[in-house]
């Protein structure tokens, strides 16, 4: 029987490996932009309250205001939303945000 090389992305194992590829994958520069990078923050959904006013790729959160990241498929990077808008423009991102939305609801 051959070895796999590359695991099956169902196992832990094969989670590690697919962490580890997608580590060193280059981000394009829109994702850079509609993203905030967070290392601390494991859960796919949450919410906050802005402890000051921000600017995100066109999204402005005021100091005060309630506001949800959303995890995107690159490592520590989340997509934000407050006030029914989001920090991307992409319809087809803005959709799978709005799924993980409700599957977290």
């Amino acid at each position: 029987m051959r070895h796999q090389s590359t695991p099956r992305k169902s196992g832990a194992r094969g989670r590690a490996v697919a962490r580890r590829l997608l580590s060193n994958v280059d981000i394009v520069q829109s994702v850079l932009d509609a993203t905030i990078y967070d290392e601390q923050i494991s859960d796919a959904v949450v919410t906050f309250k802005a402890g000051r006013k921000f600017t995100l790729n066109g999204l402005v959160v005021a100091k005060g205001e309630h506001f949800t990241m959303v995890k995107s498929r690159f490592a520590h990077r989340y997509y934000v939303t407050a006030h029914g808008e989001w920090s991307t423009n992409d319809p087809k991102i803005v959709a799978k945000c709005h799924r993980a939305l409700a599957q977290a609801a």
